[in-house]
């Protein structure tokens, strides 16, 4: 007999601590939402913090953590609305994810710099940052100084992000299961088809009890966004006739295209393995990577290539993609013509040749002749070189594509 109460005190103590395990991971994941990538970055409750640059004006001592979906409503249902409002998003899904990417506001990145989605400090960010040690190495993240910035920092993140203009329309916009699952299908949090799955699942469980406090209240606080007025109105709409799943975007322009292969540069990535690093390129295929790099850019920057063997903005080949602009779009022998920023760049390469190109790269800059370039997977990893002549042969170049119309 007493064996068997031993045995259940066991048990009983077992269960507690699996309790509390699981309630504190539960609420240590941050969805990094301000990838090109979208990965996940999975933050501990309290991260190695690394460092913090201070800005001047006033600002909340910390955010106030919340212990039920209610609690968090009342504390921040007013910035994420105003935030849906100003740049027309559902603010019931801005709540729920924020909930979900903070662990109601007790993760460190919530609590103490008000950055409740995982937001990068990206080239061009200018407020206060804040870095952590996390299992992808050191990570910056923007910070901000009280709770309506941090809200509206998500906000602008959506609307200067090309890829989500579709899940602005106002369809989309005012409806908020169609916008969620917009943005995730545009790469918000992941590639991986599964893993979208999931958050959307559970972002929307969230949601739905967001919904039902707000109208537990009477009167309700907010409106639905279904009848909220928007104070802008919605980017162009995307043409999606030649993507896969909300991938594809349009009106980005080759600047944006060398804007965004440097941010992936200004990652300062340590060599890549097959890890999550490379299958955001790769859509989640190990393998080489170097014209996986090249389509994610262009997608990225809203001016996809179509007809991939895979997914349509994807052409994971050099050889392969060479032949796609040779006879959908303009491919330009080396030392023919003068290449332009963001022009693709087709090399010999390890194992090509004049016809069978081994490397792809894009070109970031163009000066007395010369130019440089950005390109993944060299070294196993993104590098930019310079002083390139454009030269038929010389270092194995062969040639560039230049997408029309852009």
């Amino acid at each position: 007999m007493n064996k068997l109460i031993s045995f259940k005190k066991f048990q009983l103590i077992l269960a507690l601590i699996f309790s509390i395990y699981f309630t504190i991971s539960n609420t240590n994941i941050i969805y990094a939402a301000g990838l090109p990538s979208s990965e996940i970055t999975a933050l501990s409750l309290y991260p190695d913090w690394v460092s913090s640059t201070c800005s001047s004006g006033s600002s909340d001592t910390s955010a106030t953590s919340a212990a039920t979906v209610a609690d968090f409503v009342k504390k921040y249902g007013q910035a994420a609305f105003n935030t849906g409002k100003k740049y027309g998003i559902p603010y019931e899904i801005i709540l729920a994810q924020g909930i979900f990417e903070s662990g109601y506001a007790k993760s460190e990145l919530a609590y103490i710099n008000f950055n409740f989605f995982g937001l990068r400090a990206y080239p061009g960010w200018n407020g206060k940052t804040v870095t952590y040690n996390t299992n992808l190495g050191k990570i910056t993240y923007e910070a901000f100084a009280n709770a309506e910035d941090g809200f509206n920092g998500y906000g602008q993140f959506i609307v200067d992000g090309p890829r989500y203009a579709n899940a602005l329309q106002s369809n989309a916009a005012h409806d908020p299961k169609t916008y969620l699952t917009d943005i995730v299908h545009d790469g918000y949090n992941s590639p991986n088809p599964t893993e979208q799955a999931k958050y959307i699942d559970t972002v929307w469980s969230i949601e739905q009890g967001v919904v039902a406090y707000i109208n537990s209240v009477n009167p309700p606080t907010w409106p639905p966004s279904k009848e909220v007025v928007y104070d802008s109105s919605p980017p162009a709409a995307t043409d999606s006739s030649s993507t896969d799943s909300g991938c594809g975007l349009s009106g980005g322009g080759l600047a944006n295209v060398v804007k965004i292969a440097r941010q992936e540069l200004n990652l300062k990535p340590t060599p890549y393995d097959c890890d999550s690093n490379v299958k955001k390129y790769t859509n989640g295929r190990c393998e080489a990577w170097c014209a996986d790099f090249v389509s994610w850019v262009y997608k990225q920057a809203g001016i996809p290539f179509n007809q991939g063997p895979y997914v349509s903005w994807q052409h994971p080949g050099a050889t392969e993609l060479k032949g796609w602009f040779e006879k959908n779009q303009t491919y330009i022998q080396a030392g023919t013509q003068t290449p332009q920023p963001g022009d693709v760049i087709f090399w010999n390469g390890a194992h090509g040749n004049l016809n069978k190109p081994g490397h792809v790269s894009i070109v970031s800059s163009v000066s007395g002749g010369k130019f440089s370039d950005i390109g993944g997977n060299e070294a196993n990893t993104i590098l930019e070189l310079s002083n390139h002549k454009n030269s038929l042969q010389s270092e194995g170049l062969i040639g560039f594509g230049r997408m029309k119309n852009v």
